[in-house]
């Protein structure tokens, strides 16, 4: 796996290991501030990347993610969220703690479910500078606050 990553010193180091675990083992995470792992072919991103509190940057394009962690939640200063060209079904909830997330690239994805709170989101980016303006999934986006609000209502008619 090859990754390219700067630390606080803005020293960036392109290095190779054998899973994104060890990497996250290997170095002082405390000092990552940007993180390029594209073209890994990585299926899932380690609930471990929540260590990375320093990250401004993660740029994960073009691997094989079907999800993200809710630990990428714990990113509090990052910035700039790349994921485009993957899998993803479903942003979790969690992304909307990303209070300083200015750019957020979600395009060639697979979603069939957003959370309302995480379209709210997107739709904020995307109408201030932030989200990709190639995003073409809209109808999906639809499609899952109508989903949501059917199970919204069921789950209201069922608990009464």
């Amino acid at each position: 796996m090859r990754i390219i990553y700067k630390l606080n010193d803005d020293r960036e180091i392109t290095t190779t290991y054998d899973s994104f675990l060890e990497f996250i083992n290997d170095v002082e995470f405390s000092d990552v501030t940007y993180l390029h792992v594209s073209y890994n072919n990585l299926q899932t991103l380690t609930p471990e990347i929540g260590a990375l509190k320093s990250l401004t940057y993660l740029h994960v394009s073009s691997n094989n993610l079907q999800t993200l962690p809710p630990e990428i939640g714990a990113l509090k200063n990052l910035t700039i969220l790349n994921v485009y060209y993957n899998n993803l079904q479903t942003l979790p909830p969690e992304i909307c703690e990303l209070r300083h997330l200015r750019y957020f690239y979600t395009n060639r994805n697979e979603f069939e479910y957003i959370f309302i709170n995480v379209q709210r989101l997107m739709n904020r980016l995307r109408n201030t500078n932030g989200i990709d303006q190639q995003y073409t999934d809209t109808q999906s986006v639809h499609k899952s606050s109508v989903q949501q609000s059917v199970k919204q209502s069921i789950y209201s008619l069922m608990r009464d």
